[in-house]
């Protein structure tokens, strides 16, 4: 004979969680979602930190790119002025044909410098170009005029632009090239390996000390070219002990 099987049986009643186990499972999730949310606080911190870094190396990088590269270049193709307009320890203008056409354009007269665009108490300097100002392809002596190129410096973080001189006009341009740049310090040497400007004070190390603007029949004389840069990031670290710095 064969045994039947039981159907389970249920009952139905009122009976739940006392409220000390509600409590404390209110508790536990609270706890949970707490321990969850600080993990992703934390993470967001750690990412901003880190792209803040990220950008800071790269301002940094961008800036010596481009400068190493236009000293390198210029003179290239010059046929008439100087390869080097103007130097001081916060700006440099060069000249070089950068697209290998035979003719020095107006872009092609590059002046790199720090500048703060809200202090304002500026400094200025001119510049005297040669390039083709017409368009015909040639670079005639009458070609050339003063250019006024003014630069906020009091205090920092600084933008660090890439200017150039407009053509048909006396204008400059103001590209921005990287931000929050709290010092650049370019330092100029001559054949013999003397610093220059002729007479400047030098620290230990033999390094021009600031500030300093070589005058204009000492420009020629330019034969090495060395910069030093300190960015910044955007927000301050919120560990005031940490410290990163490199080379």
């Amino acid at each position: 004979m064969n045994q039947l099987q039981k159907k389970p049986f249920w009952q139905m009643n009122e009976q739940g969680f006392t409220m000390t186990e509600l409590l404390i499972g209110s508790a536990i999730s609270l706890i949970l979602l707490a321990l969850v949310a600080g993990i992703i606080q934390s993470q967001k911190s750690t990412f901003s930190r880190q792209s803040q870094l990220g950008q800071m190396q790269a301002n940094g990088r961008a800036t010596v790119d481009f400068i190493t590269r236009s000293v390198q270049n210029a003179g290239f193709n010059v046929t008439r002025g100087k390869r080097f307009l103007a130097a001081s320890d916060h700006y440099i203008t060069m000249v070089f044909d950068d697209d290998n056409d035979g003719t020095i354009q107006n872009d092609e007269v590059m002046t790199y410098a720090v500048s703060n665009p809200d202090n304002s108490t500026l400094s200025s300097f001119s510049i005297n170009p040669f390039f083709d100002d017409d368009g015909d392809g040639e670079v005639e002596s009458s070609e050339t005029r003063t250019y006024q190129i003014s630069l906020g410096l009091e205090n920092p973080p600084f933008h660090f632009y890439r200017i150039t001189p407009d053509q048909g006009t006396s204008d400059v341009t103001k590209s921005k090239v990287a931000r929050n740049i709290d010092n650049l310090i370019i330092r100029y040497w001559d054949k013999d390996g003397d610093p220059l400007p002729a007479g400047v004070s030098t620290d230990a190390d033999g390094n021009p000390i600031p500030p300093y603007v070589l005058p204009t029949d000492e420009l020629n004389d330019i034969r090495k070219v060395t910069m030093e840069i300190i960015t910044r990031s955007k927000d301050e670290d919120p560990n005031e002990n940490f410290l990163n710095t490199g080379t």
